[in-house]
């Protein structure tokens, strides 16, 4: 997956406050990245749903994604990451 483009349509869904179609586009994304085995596009996939779901106000999908994200920097040994700390940052603000 091409996480520049993922983060450019995203990007542009949000900017045109379509957030039903981010929310959309979010969930077969991560689909998309876990189909493929791309869990290092997942944990990008998760840290914008984590943002996403709390600016919208929506916590049971924001927490589904903070658990999602921490387990998967636990499985792949990345504590000592600065994606991990990204990760953790938007999981505690969640």
């Amino acid at each position: 997956m091409d996480v520049k483009q993922f983060v450019e349509t995203l990007d542009g869904y949000l900017k045109a406050e379509r957030l039903e179609e981010a929310g959309r586009y979010l969930e077969e994304s991560l689909e998309r990245a876990k189909d493929e085995g791309d869990w290092r596009t997942q944990i990008t996939i998760l840290n914008e749903m984590m943002g996403f779901y709390r600016s919208v106000g929506e916590s049971e999908p924001g927490l589904a994604s903070v658990y999602e994200g921490f387990r998967l920097i636990g499985e792949h040994g990345m504590q000592e990451t600065v994606t991990a700390g990204t990760t953790w940052v938007n999981g505690a603000t969640t």
